[in-house]
Protein backbone atom coordinates (compact mmCIF):
# COMPACT_ATOMS: atom_id res chain seq x y z
CA UNK A 1 0.00 0.00 0.00
CA UNK A 2 1.41 3.33 -1.16
CA UNK A 3 1.72 6.14 1.31
CA UNK A 4 -0.40 9.22 1.47
CA UNK A 5 1.09 12.50 1.75
CA UNK A 6 -0.30 13.25 5.39
CA UNK A 7 1.99 10.04 6.34
CA UNK A 8 4.74 11.24 4.87
CA UNK A 9 4.23 14.33 6.96
CA UNK A 10 3.74 12.86 9.74
CA UNK A 11 7.32 10.83 9.69
CA UNK A 12 9.43 13.48 9.16
CA UNK A 13 7.60 15.39 12.06
CA UNK A 14 8.66 12.61 14.19
CA UNK A 15 12.26 12.46 12.79
CA UNK A 16 12.33 16.36 13.52
CA UNK A 17 11.22 15.96 16.79
CA UNK A 18 13.55 12.90 17.84
CA UNK A 19 16.05 15.28 16.78
CA UNK A 20 15.25 18.05 18.54
CA UNK A 21 15.25 15.90 21.62
CA UNK A 22 18.77 14.49 20.97
CA UNK A 23 19.94 18.09 20.66
CA UNK A 24 18.72 19.44 23.92
CA UNK A 25 20.16 16.35 25.77
CA UNK A 26 23.92 16.73 24.20
CA UNK A 27 23.55 20.16 25.42
CA UNK A 28 22.26 19.83 28.81
CA UNK A 29 24.89 17.42 28.91
CA UNK A 30 27.95 19.50 27.76
CA UNK A 31 26.64 22.40 30.26
CA UNK A 32 26.81 20.08 33.13
CA UNK A 33 29.96 18.47 32.81
CA UNK A 34 31.78 21.76 33.13
CA UNK A 35 29.79 22.45 36.36
CA UNK A 36 30.44 18.76 37.76
CA UNK A 37 34.32 19.12 36.88
CA UNK A 38 34.11 22.53 38.96
CA UNK A 39 32.27 21.38 41.85
CA UNK A 40 35.28 18.44 41.97
CA UNK A 41 38.13 20.42 41.87
CA UNK A 42 36.99 23.25 44.67
CA UNK A 43 39.60 23.68 47.05
CA UNK A 44 39.78 22.36 50.41
CA UNK A 45 40.23 24.88 52.98
CA UNK A 46 40.96 24.99 56.45
CA UNK A 47 38.36 24.44 58.94
CA UNK A 48 36.52 22.73 55.89
CA UNK A 49 34.28 19.82 56.39
CA UNK A 50 35.26 16.76 54.48
CA UNK A 51 32.67 14.04 54.08
CA UNK A 52 33.91 10.57 53.20
CA UNK A 53 31.98 7.32 52.45
CA UNK A 54 34.27 4.06 52.78
CA UNK A 55 34.10 0.12 52.61
CA UNK A 56 32.92 -1.01 56.08
CA UNK A 57 34.36 -4.78 56.27
CA UNK A 58 38.36 -4.47 55.91
CA UNK A 59 37.78 -1.73 58.41
CA UNK A 60 36.51 -0.90 62.05
CA UNK A 61 35.83 2.35 63.53
CA UNK A 62 38.84 2.32 65.76
CA UNK A 63 41.08 1.42 62.61
CA UNK A 64 40.01 4.48 61.23
CA UNK A 65 40.24 6.80 63.81
CA UNK A 66 44.31 5.88 63.63
CA UNK A 67 43.96 6.13 59.98
CA UNK A 68 42.86 9.87 59.94
CA UNK A 69 44.46 11.25 63.37
CA UNK A 70 45.75 13.93 61.82
CA UNK A 71 42.28 14.89 61.30
CA UNK A 72 39.55 16.09 63.87
CA UNK A 73 36.56 13.57 63.18
CA UNK A 74 33.02 15.33 63.55
CA UNK A 75 31.03 12.46 63.19
CA UNK A 76 31.98 8.66 62.50
CA UNK A 77 29.04 6.68 61.73
CA UNK A 78 28.30 3.01 60.11
CA UNK A 79 25.37 1.88 57.62
CA UNK A 80 24.83 -0.81 56.09
CA UNK A 81 28.51 -1.33 54.22
CA UNK A 82 30.14 1.73 54.71
CA UNK A 83 31.70 4.16 57.02
CA UNK A 84 30.35 8.04 57.12
CA UNK A 85 33.00 10.08 57.88
CA UNK A 86 33.04 13.96 59.02
CA UNK A 87 36.99 15.24 58.94
CA UNK A 88 37.79 18.53 59.00
CA UNK A 89 41.70 20.08 59.71
CA UNK A 90 43.00 23.40 61.08
CA UNK A 91 46.60 22.99 59.52
CA UNK A 92 46.74 23.48 56.03
CA UNK A 93 49.29 21.46 54.10
CA UNK A 94 48.74 17.96 52.33
CA UNK A 95 48.24 14.08 54.06
CA UNK A 96 48.23 11.00 52.51
CA UNK A 97 46.88 8.01 54.33
CA UNK A 98 46.57 4.78 52.89
CA UNK A 99 43.42 2.30 52.56
CA UNK A 100 44.48 -0.85 51.69
CA UNK A 101 45.98 -0.52 47.83
CA UNK A 102 44.75 2.97 47.20
CA UNK A 103 46.25 6.28 48.51
CA UNK A 104 44.00 9.10 49.59
CA UNK A 105 45.67 13.03 49.68
CA UNK A 106 43.81 15.47 51.14
CA UNK A 107 45.31 19.02 50.82
CA UNK A 108 44.09 21.55 53.27
CA UNK A 109 44.29 25.56 51.60
CA UNK A 110 44.91 28.01 53.89
CA UNK A 111 42.46 31.64 52.68
CA UNK A 112 45.91 33.73 53.45
CA UNK A 113 47.53 32.00 50.42
CA UNK A 114 44.51 32.61 47.90
CA UNK A 115 44.95 36.66 49.14
CA UNK A 116 47.08 38.01 45.69
CA UNK A 117 48.50 41.13 47.66
CA UNK A 118 52.39 42.14 47.48
CA UNK A 119 51.94 45.78 48.82
CA UNK A 120 50.15 47.54 52.17
CA UNK A 121 46.33 47.32 52.68
CA UNK A 122 45.55 51.15 52.45
CA UNK A 123 42.66 51.76 55.40
CA UNK A 124 40.39 54.92 55.23
CA UNK A 125 40.28 57.94 56.76
CA UNK A 126 36.39 58.28 56.39
CA UNK A 127 34.43 58.68 59.56
CA UNK A 128 32.28 54.92 59.74
CA UNK A 129 28.81 55.18 60.94
CA UNK A 130 27.63 54.54 64.43
CA UNK A 131 27.09 50.55 64.74
CA UNK A 132 24.73 48.89 66.51
CA UNK A 133 24.24 48.82 69.74
CA UNK A 134 24.12 45.59 71.56
CA UNK A 135 22.19 45.19 75.02
CA UNK A 136 24.80 43.89 76.91
CA UNK A 137 22.20 44.14 80.10
CA UNK A 138 19.49 41.83 78.79
CA UNK A 139 22.87 39.58 77.79
CA UNK A 140 24.22 39.42 81.51
CA UNK A 141 20.96 39.10 82.89
CA UNK A 142 20.37 36.04 80.36
CA UNK A 143 23.61 34.46 80.88
CA UNK A 144 22.98 34.68 84.72
CA UNK A 145 20.00 32.67 84.15
CA UNK A 146 21.32 29.69 82.18
CA UNK A 147 24.70 29.57 84.50
CA UNK A 148 22.01 28.95 87.57
CA UNK A 149 19.71 26.88 85.66
CA UNK A 150 22.81 24.80 84.29
CA UNK A 151 24.46 24.07 87.72
CA UNK A 152 21.19 23.66 89.33
CA UNK A 153 21.05 21.03 86.51
CA UNK A 154 24.82 19.02 87.04
CA UNK A 155 23.83 19.50 91.09
CA UNK A 156 20.78 17.09 90.43
CA UNK A 157 22.80 15.24 87.70
CA UNK A 158 25.89 14.19 90.42
CA UNK A 159 23.48 13.56 92.86
CA UNK A 160 21.82 11.35 90.72
CA UNK A 161 24.94 9.69 89.73
CA UNK A 162 25.63 9.01 93.42
CA UNK A 163 22.55 7.64 93.80
CA UNK A 164 22.87 5.07 90.92
CA UNK A 165 25.31 2.47 90.93
CA UNK A 166 28.09 3.10 88.29
CA UNK A 167 27.97 0.19 85.49
CA UNK A 168 31.06 -1.93 85.93
CA UNK A 169 33.35 -3.25 82.80
CA UNK A 170 32.50 -6.59 83.38
CA UNK A 171 28.85 -5.74 83.46
CA UNK A 172 29.45 -3.41 80.45
CA UNK A 173 31.03 -6.05 78.48
CA UNK A 174 28.48 -8.56 78.98
CA UNK A 175 25.56 -6.16 77.98
CA UNK A 176 27.82 -4.71 74.59
CA UNK A 177 28.64 -8.26 73.60
CA UNK A 178 25.33 -9.89 74.03
CA UNK A 179 24.05 -7.96 71.57
CA UNK A 180 26.06 -8.88 69.06
CA UNK A 181 24.93 -10.54 66.13
CA UNK A 182 26.68 -13.91 65.11
CA UNK A 183 25.63 -13.44 61.48
CA UNK A 184 27.39 -10.16 61.62
CA UNK A 185 30.90 -10.29 59.17
CA UNK A 186 32.55 -8.46 61.71
CA UNK A 187 31.67 -10.54 64.64
CA UNK A 188 35.12 -11.43 65.37
CA UNK A 189 36.05 -7.66 65.30
CA UNK A 190 33.51 -6.13 67.76
CA UNK A 191 33.78 -9.08 70.07
CA UNK A 192 37.92 -8.76 70.59
CA UNK A 193 37.34 -4.83 70.80
CA UNK A 194 34.81 -5.33 73.39
CA UNK A 195 36.99 -7.75 75.08
CA UNK A 196 40.12 -5.86 74.68
CA UNK A 197 37.94 -2.93 76.74
CA UNK A 198 36.82 -4.57 78.79
CA UNK A 199 40.59 -5.19 80.29
CA UNK A 200 41.53 -2.03 79.53
CA UNK A 201 39.08 -0.71 82.07
CA UNK A 202 39.59 -3.33 84.12
CA UNK A 203 43.57 -3.07 84.89
CA UNK A 204 44.06 0.43 83.36
CA UNK A 205 46.01 -0.45 80.60
CA UNK A 206 46.23 0.31 76.87
CA UNK A 207 46.33 -2.47 74.52
CA UNK A 208 43.38 -1.64 71.67
CA UNK A 209 45.54 -1.55 68.50
CA UNK A 210 48.84 -3.95 69.97
CA UNK A 211 49.30 -7.35 69.49
CA UNK A 212 48.03 -10.33 71.31
CA UNK A 213 51.96 -11.40 71.67
CA UNK A 214 52.02 -7.73 73.49
CA UNK A 215 48.87 -8.02 74.77
CA UNK A 216 50.05 -10.92 76.86
CA UNK A 217 52.86 -8.78 78.30
CA UNK A 218 50.59 -6.04 79.41
CA UNK A 219 48.59 -7.81 81.14
CA UNK A 220 51.14 -9.94 82.90
CA UNK A 221 52.58 -7.07 84.28
CA UNK A 222 49.24 -7.13 85.84
CA UNK A 223 50.45 -9.91 88.31
CA UNK A 224 46.49 -10.88 88.66
CA UNK A 225 45.62 -13.27 85.61
CA UNK A 226 48.30 -16.17 86.20
CA UNK A 227 46.98 -18.96 84.99
CA UNK A 228 44.61 -17.38 83.14
CA UNK A 229 46.95 -15.27 80.64
CA UNK A 230 47.73 -18.48 78.34
CA UNK A 231 43.94 -18.57 77.60
CA UNK A 232 43.61 -14.82 77.51
CA UNK A 233 46.39 -15.47 74.65
CA UNK A 234 44.86 -18.64 73.17
CA UNK A 235 41.30 -17.12 72.78
CA UNK A 236 43.03 -13.97 71.04
CA UNK A 237 44.99 -15.58 68.45
CA UNK A 238 42.00 -17.82 67.43
CA UNK A 239 40.47 -14.62 66.68
CA UNK A 240 43.45 -13.46 64.59
CA UNK A 241 42.93 -16.25 62.25
CA UNK A 242 39.22 -15.90 61.81
CA UNK A 243 39.86 -11.41 61.68
CA UNK A 244 43.18 -11.66 59.61
CA UNK A 245 44.05 -14.66 58.18
CA UNK A 246 40.51 -15.42 56.00
CA UNK A 247 39.19 -18.38 58.12
CA UNK A 248 35.92 -19.15 57.37
CA UNK A 249 33.40 -19.54 60.66
CA UNK A 250 29.83 -20.72 60.92
CA UNK A 251 27.47 -19.68 63.55
CA UNK A 252 28.06 -22.40 65.55
CA UNK A 253 32.19 -21.50 66.21
CA UNK A 254 31.34 -18.12 66.77
CA UNK A 255 28.91 -18.79 69.43
CA UNK A 256 31.44 -21.26 70.93
CA UNK A 257 34.05 -18.67 70.66
CA UNK A 258 31.95 -16.55 72.45
CA UNK A 259 30.77 -19.22 75.51
CA UNK A 260 34.11 -19.85 76.01
CA UNK A 261 35.10 -16.19 76.60
CA UNK A 262 32.24 -15.71 78.80
CA UNK A 263 33.99 -18.48 80.97
CA UNK A 264 37.21 -16.76 80.25
CA UNK A 265 36.09 -13.47 81.71
CA UNK A 266 34.05 -15.45 84.89
CA UNK A 267 37.32 -16.52 85.37
CA UNK A 268 39.21 -13.39 85.25
CA UNK A 269 36.90 -11.35 87.28
CA UNK A 270 37.16 -14.38 90.10
CA UNK A 271 41.47 -13.78 89.99
CA UNK A 272 40.58 -10.00 90.13
CA UNK A 273 38.97 -10.28 93.79
CA UNK A 274 40.53 -13.96 94.92
CA UNK A 275 44.28 -14.03 92.81
CA UNK A 276 45.11 -16.77 95.51
CA UNK A 277 42.58 -19.32 95.13
CA UNK A 278 43.98 -19.62 91.51
CA UNK A 279 47.59 -19.00 91.50
CA UNK A 280 49.45 -21.90 89.68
Amino acid sequence: MGLTMRDIKRRYALRATALCAALVLMLSLGLCAPAQAFAASRNIYVGDIVRLEIASPPYTEEELRQKFAGFEIVDIRRAADAWFLSLRSFDPGEQSIMLGDTELLITVHSTLDDIQREGIFLGSGDIAEAGFFFPWRIAFAVAAALFVLSGAFFSVRMLWRRKTKAESPYDAFLRRSAALSAADANYFVDLTFYFKEYLERLFDIRIIGKTSTEIAGELGGTGVLGAALPEVRTWLTECDRYKFAGVESSAGERQGHYALLLQLTEKIERLRLVPQEFSP
